[in-house]
C-alpha cells in the first residue's frame, strides 16, 4: 500500500514539473526585453506603463484603462513574475493591449503561454496590420513570431488568460 501511495506521488509530481514552462530560446541575434528578470509585484494602472523599457498601453473596459499586473502566477510553475494578460479583446466596448516598439524592426518574437487564447498582431510605422500570429496550444510557452519588410511598430494583443514573459527582436 506505501508503494501505491508513493508511484501516485512520483506520477502527479512528474505531471506537475511537465507543465512547468520551459523558455524558449531566442533566435540569433535578437535582443530581448526579458520580464522574469524585473522585481515584481508591480501593478499598473494605465493608461500607458513601461515594463523592460518597453512601453505598453493598457486594454481598456468601457472606456477605462484595465490594471495590468506583473505578478508570479502559479499556472506556470517558475517562481518567475509574468505580465498577466487577463482580457485584451477588440470590440465594441474594449480595446486590447498594445505594445510600442522602440524602433520598426522586421522581426519581433513574443514569448508568452496562454490558458485561453492568445493571438499577436504586428502593425507598421503607418498602422497598417502586416503580420498575425497564433499560439494554438493551451498551456504550452512559445515563442509567437512577427514579420515584415517595413518593419513593425507595435504589437496588439487579442489574448485572454495569458502570460507575457519576453519580446524579442531583430
Amino acid at each position: 500500500m506505501k508503494l501505491h501511495g508513493l508511484s501516485l506521488f512520483v506520477v502527479v509530481f512528474v505531471a506537475v514539473t511537465a507543465m512547468a514552462s520551459v523558455p524558449p530560446v531566442p533566435p540569433p541575434g535578437a535582443t530581448c526585453s526579458d520580464f522574469q528578470l524585473l522585481p515584481f509585484p508591480q501593478t499598473f494602472p494605465g493608461p500607458n506603463f513601461v515594463l523592460g523599457g518597453l512601453t505598453f498601453t493598457s486594454p481598456t473596459s468601457s472606456g477605462a484603462p484595465v490594471t495590468m499586473q506583473f505578478v508570479d502566477r502559479p499556472e506556470d510553475f517558475d517562481g518567475r513574475p509574468e505580465l498577466n494578460v487577463a482580457y485584451s479583446i477588440s470590440g465594441p466596448t474594449t480595446t486590447p493591449l498594445y505594445l510600442k516598439l522602440p524602433w520598426a524592426p522586421q522581426n519581433v518574437w513574443i514569448d508568452l503561454m496562454h490558458f485561453n487564447r492568445a493571438t499577436v498582431v504586428g502593425i507598421d510605422p503607418t498602422f497598417a496590420i502586416v503580420s498575425v500570429a497564433t499560439q494554438p496550444t493551451q498551456k504550452v510557452r512559445a515563442f509567437l513570431p512577427l514579420s515584415s519588410q517595413r518593419g513593425i511598430a507595435y504589437v496588439r494583443f487579442e489574448a485572454v488568460e495569458t502570460l507575457l514573459y519576453r519580446v524579442c527582436w531583430r
